[in-house]
């Protein structure tokens, strides 16, 4: 998959302009018109923590038997763990998305979404469902 440079409509602080001589070309990829191209990477910033936009579950409490929806979205994560009650549920799951998910015991279920960023820090968030027998 060839890359095209990419050159700013304006100066941003995140972004620095680095010399041909330090860019890495990937084979294939030219420059037919002559014209000095601008590589620009990005810079380091901020630290960016895993941020929970959505979690939640479509019932608190259910019958057993019944299922509850599942839903999250997440920003800046690169790693997603969903854990019910502690055991995993849901390995490198995706950043957002909405799962069915139906508890085989009465009590409360713990659901945690555990959210590892790029410099292998976490966070996480959680919600319980509480499951009674069927009246």
């Amino acid at each position: 998959m060839a890359t095209r440079p990419f050159t700013p409509a304006a100066p941003s602080p995140f972004l620095r302009e680095v010399p041909e001589t330090q860019a890495v070309i990937a084979p294939g990829v030219s420059n037919p018109t002559g014209t000095p191209v601008g590589i620009y990477t990005a810079m380091p910033g901020r630290k960016r923590y895993v941020r929970f936009v959505t979690y939640k579950v479509s019932k608190s409490k259910i019958n057993l038997g019944e299922c509850v929806q599942i839903r999250w979205d997440t920003q800046f994560s690169a790693k997603l763990t969903l854990y019910r009650d502690d055991e995993i549920l849901l390995e490198d799951a995706p950043i957002s998305t909405t799962i069915e998910e139906c508890p085989n015991r009465t009590g409360y279920v713990v659901y945690r979404l555990v959210g590892t960023n790029a410099y292998d820090e976490t966070n996480w968030v959680q919600l319980q469902v509480r499951v009674v027998k069927a009246p």
